[in-house]
């Protein structure tokens, strides 16, 4: 087994989680500022 490979294979999926997370956080970050949006609009007295 070759130690050198694993080890960059552990860091590429170290990377690969980092991404999905920001990815992920940024997501979440849009959602709620749309939602915000909408209830900002849905509380305007009519």
């Amino acid at each position: 087994m070759n130690l050198d490979a694993l080890k960059f294979n552990d860091c590429d999926q170290v990377q690969f989680r980092k991404r999905l997370i920001k990815a992920f956080l940024k997501e979440l970050q849009e959602l709620s500022i749309l939602e915000l949006i909408n209830n900002q609009f849905t509380t305007f007295p009519k």
